[in-house]
């Protein structure tokens, strides 16, 4: 039976005074229906929103909606998670509480789906790192909304992965090139530890340990598992400069504001000692001195003093030493960016204008790596399109410079060099890895086949102790060629 609401008037009788020509209302008035009915909706999963009528009433699933009227509604489910709405109508009956409850798992259009493919095919297909048991290419149905990781994984490639969000009602397609590791590897900042992509320098200890300088997240290492980054209070966004490993096993790391040793476990700072933070450059020589190439001098550290070169005191035309290199007859080569080059043995100093040696071509006077091989002193000048000089390989031959041209087609801008013990000379480059051997043969390496990808402008090459090529880009990370792949 219809439960009746009784309503009780009281008519309160109040003198009023009115002009003669003024009627009071003595009528009753009609009430509006009091709206007091409850909605209780429940759902599973739980935490949609509850909208009556298309208005949002501020609760989610589980939860009761109060002050509705009696009669039909529209109620609307709504989740972000999920494309689709679920919608139904009630009918609310005076003072009766209506309960409604709605398992959305039983809908399957409530499910995600994904479609994973792999160049190659046929890769293993792990779902949160759960083996799923299939294999690209593969439909997965029944994934309930949220965030999930599809790895694949396939012999002799890189395992790689998909990190993504799925609605309910929502088809993706999960595609992946896998890297093919079989003669190189590539570490990025996507796939691996490193700290960042953007690579300076590289050496390798006898432990065939990596150090591996960033251009602005300081030094890390690899040691062919593991990544550590460092942050010593001074390396923490450092741009790398150049590395030294000195005959009593220490690591000296040049940075551009300032230098710092790692004996051990021991750092130690020498940059208050030096006439510019500005570091460029690191070389030992024979009786185990170091020397500082910095922006304002050349230094020598013998362990407790530092002697400072510079135009005042010394035959340097240029404060700023960019290069060192420690010479077979143990003279050190001297780069400099504006006064060529200087070989220093003990107190006797020859300088070379390359400029003024090679004037009718134009030569610039700025050095960016010497190297001794095959006992001939090889550096690389780079020009100035403003000043109107050219960039160019050069060779001591005979006691004359000349020029020299890699035999590729086309010119690769050196940006350091390195000798293996198989007699190659290692050009890392702006366009590319180049191996150069005895016999004047070069191969150049900047391929996908190779590992570089998108970026390979190369500053710095090593062989490390099992024989692989390791060489760091300027945007594509870290780049290893395997062992006789090259």
């Amino acid at each position: 039976m219809k439960n009746k609401i009784q309503i009780l008037l009281i008519v309160i009788s109040i003198s009023v005074l009115v002009s003669c020509d003024k009627e009071v209302f003595t009528g009753v008035t009609e009430i509006p229906p009091v709206e007091s009915e409850k909605l209780f909706v429940s759902s599973t999963p739980p935490g949609f929103r509850i909208y009556v009528d298309d208005k949002y009433m501020g609760v989610v699933t589980p939860d009761t909606v109060k002050w509705l009227k009696s009669g039909a509604h529209k109620i609307t489910l709504r989740n972000n998670l999920y494309l689709h709405d679920t919608v139904f109508n009630v009918s609310l009956t005076e003072k009766v509480l209506t309960k409604v409850d709605i398992n959305l798992l039983t809908n399957p259009n409530f499910y995600g789906k994904i479609y994973c493919m792999s160049l190659p095919s046929g890769a293993t297909i792990f779902l949160n790192n759960v083996n799923t048991g299939f294999t690209t290419s593969k439909q997965i149905n029944g994934l309930v909304p949220g965030n999930y990781t599809v790895k694949f994984r396939k012999n002799l490639c890189r395992d790689d992965s998909v990190q993504f969000l799925i609605k309910g009602g929502q088809y993706l397609e999960i595609y992946k090139l896998l890297e093919d590791t079989t003669r190189s590897v590539n570490y990025r900042t996507t796939n691996s530890k490193i700290t960042s992509d953007a690579l300076t320098k590289i050496i390798v200890d006898k432990y065939n340990n990596k150090w591996i300088g960033t251009f602005n997240r300081g030094l890390f290492k690899y040691d062919g598992k593991n990544f550590t980054a460092f942050d010593n209070g001074f390396l923490g966004d450092a741009r790398i400069t150049d590395f030294l490993i000195d005959r009593r096993d220490r690591l000296w790391i040049a940075y551009s504001t300032g230098l710092v040793v790692l004996d051990g476990n021991n750092w130690s700072t020498l940059s208050g000692n030096l006439p510019s933070y500005v570091v460029n450059a690191l070389e030992e020589d024979k009786d185990g001195n170091i020397w500082i190439g910095t922006y304002a001098g050349l230094v020598k550290y013998d362990g407790v003093n530092f002697q400072v070169y510079n135009k005042l005191n010394s035959p340097l035309t240029d404060n700023n030493i960019q290069v060192l290199t420690l010479l077979k007859n143990g003279s050190i080569a001297i780069g400099t960016s504006r006064g060529g080059m200087f070989i220093k043995n003990n107190n006797n100093w020859v300088h070379h204008n390359i400029a003024e040696d090679l004037a009718e071509d134009k030569i610039a006077n700025n050095v960016i790596d010497i190297i001794e091989y095959n006992n001939v002193l090889w550096a690389y000048i780079l020009g100035d399109t403003f000043e109107g000089t050219r960039s160019s390989y050069i060779k001591f031959v005979n006691g004359v410079w000349e020029k020299y041209s890699l035999p590729l087609q086309f010119a690769v801008e050196p940006v350091s060099f390195y000798i293996d013990l198989a007699n190659n000379l290692w050009i890392a480059g702006k366009t590319g890895l180049v191996k150069l051997n005895s016999a004047n043969q070069a191969k150049i390496f900047n391929t996908q086949d190779y590992s570089f990808y998108g970026n390979y402008h190369c500053t710095s090459v090593v062989v490390d102790n099992s024989g692989d090529v390791y060489t760091t880009t300027l945007g594509g990370g870290l780049v290893k060629i395997k062992k006789g792949n090259y």
